[in-house]
């Protein structure tokens, strides 16, 4: 049976009209002629107006059962095939570019008409820039969802009851990127089916070296080793004076020396790296004693003075007494004409003098004081001052030890590359491939080999591993599996040990 050209649009328009429902509602009085079901199919004006006037046959029923069997039965099959659709489709990213035309057919109008058209590329927050209708959320979504809500702004801004048509088709996918050891690392554009090998073989292939190059590799292998002896051997004076600050700092007598120092200390060299960082901490120690002991002293011989001072002025306090109490007796004295007034003269000289020497004790009392307080002070600071001195040596020494460490890094890195450079050049390395991928917010890795599909905005990373490592790695349990088999069976990453 043909089915009628235009019938699948006018279905879609049918599933979503207001007549059907109302029909199905024994409401006939709702289908009026224009409406979707009026103009539907052939006979359907007529089954509508006879049910609009109560006089519709059994041959009408039989008509409408039949048109709704139809309708569930396309609604159904076509949601399916949306749902299978959708679970394999591809996610659109960051700076994948698409194509959307966006075009409608105004209500009388004569022919479809252009909304949009053009090219847009998915800016690295996951935002489409449209015209008209501003970003739209296209990351981690289809196309045809990406359609879907490119249609519906387009339907809000203009008002219009029906959404426009929209197509989005990707004209150019997000590129993949190469690192490792290939001759040209880098990004690559995307085609649909690239597997690992593809990747490899965009970036040039794994990376080669002359034959003229061996001798000079050799040379930095032997230059690297050099460097990581000579880097580890500056390093142990600086574990050894760590580990003296890190005593001092806690206040300890005898320094703990990490496991790196005392499993070698049969070592003249070493031994005497201990034993000069114990003396060292013995002098400073003694030093800072010496300093708080005469600090210590010069306090106790204040306490003394200050002792005295008080005894003094409590002898000078009773003489001032003594002296007033003689010059008021004379006073009444003088005043009843039993004694002469000169006399007064003398005692109130005596009672003066008493006063000022009380006022001169009072100020040797006030200099006392201060001499104590600075000693105590002078005290303070010097345990301060140690304290951030060791705090500071402590810093320096570990930023040192760091940057060594870093450098000793560096130097195993090259003697690895001018290493695993010279095996390749004897062909004792095989490939391991592995794919970084961009899952839930984060890269999560996963071996890979060479039929190994991409997909866009996957890093390739190729690493070489000795036939030795190889073998290790997948753990082999007999000799009957041969070696150059192994760089196709599951690794482990190349970083680990």
């Amino acid at each position: 049976m043909a089915i009628r050209r235009g019938f699948l649009p006018n279905l879609a328009r049918l599933l979503a009209s207001k007549p059907l429902r109302t029909l199905a509602q024994g409401n006939p009085s709702a289908v009026t002629e224009g409406s979707p079901v009026w103009n539907f199919a052939p006979g359907s004006r007529q089954v509508c107006k006879r049910y609009r006037k109560g006089s519709i046959d059994m041959r009408s029923k039989l008509f409408l059962v039949r048109l709704f069997l139809v309708v569930t039965f396309f609604t159904a099959a076509i949601g399916i095939k949306q749902t299978h659709a959708d679970s394999d489709a591809y996610l659109i990213g960051a700076y994948d570019k698409l194509r959307i035309t966006v075009s409608d057919w105004p209500p009388g109008g004569a022919e479809f008409k252009i909304r949009l058209d053009g090219t847009f590329a998915v800016n690295p927050s996951g935002y489409l820039s449209l015209p008209m209708i501003g970003d739209v959320h296209a990351s981690g979504f289809t196309t045809q969802q990406i359609g879907k809500a490119v249609s519906e702004g387009f339907r809000q801004k203009l008002g219009a009851m029906l959404s426009p048509t929209t197509s989005v088709e990707i004209v150019e996918f997000r590129p993949i990127f190469t690192v490792g050891v290939v001759d040209k690392p880098g990004s690559y554009p995307y085609r649909p089916g690239m597997t690992v090998l593809h990747a490899v073989s965009m970036s040039g292939g794994f990376f080669r070296r002359r034959e003229t190059d061996f001798p000079r590799l050799q040379r930095e292998l032997v230059a690297a080793l050099g460097d990581i002896s000579l880097l580890k051997t500056n390093m142990d004076p600086l574990i050894g004076k760590k580990a003296r600050l890190k005593a001092e700092l806690d206040g300890k007598d005898t320094i703990e020396f990490p496991a790196e120092l005392t499993s070698r200390q049969d070592d003249e060299r070493i031994a005497r790296i201990m034993s000069d960082e114990r003396r060292l901490m013995e002098h400073r120690r003694e030093t800072l004693k010496a300093g708080l002991d005469e600090n210590a002293r010069i306090i106790a011989a204040a306490e003394k003075q200050k002792s005295a001072l008080v005894a003094q002025e409590q002898a000078q306090d009773q003489q001032i007494g003594n002296a007033k109490r003689e010059l008021t007796d004379q006073s009444e004295l003088v005043a009843k004409g039993l004694a002469r007034r000169p006399v007064l003269f003398s005692i109130e000289q005596r009672v003066a003098e008493a006063e000022a020497k009380k006022r001169q004790l009072s100020s040797d009392q006030l200099r006392n004081a201060q001499e104590i307080l600075k000693a105590e002070q002078a005290s303070r600071e010097l345990r301060t001052n140690r304290h951030t001195e060791i705090m500071s040596l402590i810093s320096e020494t570990e930023t040192e030890l760091m940057q060594l460490e870093q450098r000793i890094a560096t130097a195993n890195q090259l003697a690895k590359n001018a290493e695993m450079e010279m095996m390749k050049s004897g062909g004792e390395v095989l490939p391991v491939y592995a794919i970084l991928r961009q899952q839930g917010g984060a890269l999560q890795e996963q071996e890979a080999q060479e039929s190994t599909e991409v997909r866009p905005g996957d890093i390739v990373r190729v690493t070489l591993l000795s036939r030795e490592q190889v073998a290790q790695r997948v753990s082999l349990q007999s000799h009957d599996v041969p070696l150059a088999r192994a760089a196709s069976l599951p690794l482990p990453t190349a970083g680990e040990p």
